[in-house]
């Protein structure tokens, strides 16, 4: 968890010793690579890798996992804010055949899309992505990506200033991952404690926005109590939790948690 610089050195590896064998499908390797750099915040170097394994993918005839190679570049050029680039796979995306690519492809190619909308504020539409992708999720049980639709809905709804909107959608994103913490270990539980203390900070912006300062100070409450029962079970944690003071600083002069 973490070695990236490890990791891309075997990946790296693997490149070379099937471009030596004269193997031409090297897709895999080129979009493990690409997956470090985009881990590290090396944005330009994974697009140029995950382009890569795509136009090898192509000339291969490996369709297999096209559809997330594609999903791969539109989530890198969301990250650089290349709209035109973005559009131009989105695009590519949809003239694929239905029946070649898997559902969780289409899933995760509607919360890109509506993430990338959502930046641009096009809201209404990203919504219309985000809602494709939570009916998916529930319909085939995708509990994680039924998160990030979740998380996505709320996030939109707060960038609408519809906060009351916003709340049931962030409840239901904290409550699939207490499921999924219960259930994980190691590195893999730490990383839903972490999405879950996300979740609750914009649970009690959301609160403070519609002056709920019970709500406010139980959400608080709650995420410090979850982060000290995980180090009390030995699982160690880099989260910050926001104390009292730090939500007060969000609030007017005129407001105050008792």
């Amino acid at each position: 968890w973490g070695q990236y610089d490890k990791a891309l050195i075997h990946y790296q590896r693997a490149l070379r010793i099937k471009q030596e064998a004269g193997i031409k499908d090297n897709s895999a390797e080129l979009n493990n690579i690409a997956n470090i750099y985009e881990q590290k915040g090396i944005y330009d170097k994974a697009l140029e890798y995950y382009k890569q394994a795509l136009n090898i993918a192509e000339e291969a005839n490996a369709f297999s996992n096209y559809g997330t190679m594609i999903i791969n570049i539109m989530r890198v050029n969301a990250i650089l804010m290349d709209v035109d680039e973005f559009l131009i796979y989105v695009d590519k995306y949809l003239q694929l055949d239905n029946q070649a690519v898997q559902i969780t492809n289409h899933v995760q190619f509607n919360i890109e899309a509506g993430s990338m909308y959502r930046v641009y504020e096009i809201y209404e539409t990203a919504l219309e992505f985000y809602n494709t992708a939570l009916e998916l999720s529930n319909t085939h049980n995708y509990r994680q990506s039924a998160k990030e639709a979740l998380n996505g809905i709320g996030i939109t709804y707060m960038d609408m200033d519809e906060y009351g909107k916003a709340i049931p959608y962030l409840l239901d994103a904290v409550d699939i991952l207490e499921d999924l913490r219960k259930t994980a270990s190691g590195n893999t539980r730490r990383d839903y404690v972490s999405a879950q203390f996300s979740v609750y900070e914009h649970l009690y912006r959301s609160y403070s926005k519609i002056k709920d300062f019970k709500n406010v100070y139980n959400t608080v409450e709650l995420s410090r109590a979850k982060l000290f029962s995980e180090r009390l079970a030995g699982i160690d944690s880099l989260v910050v939790i926001p104390d009292l003071s730090t939500v007060q600083s969000a609030l007017s002069s005129n407001q105050a948690i008792i």
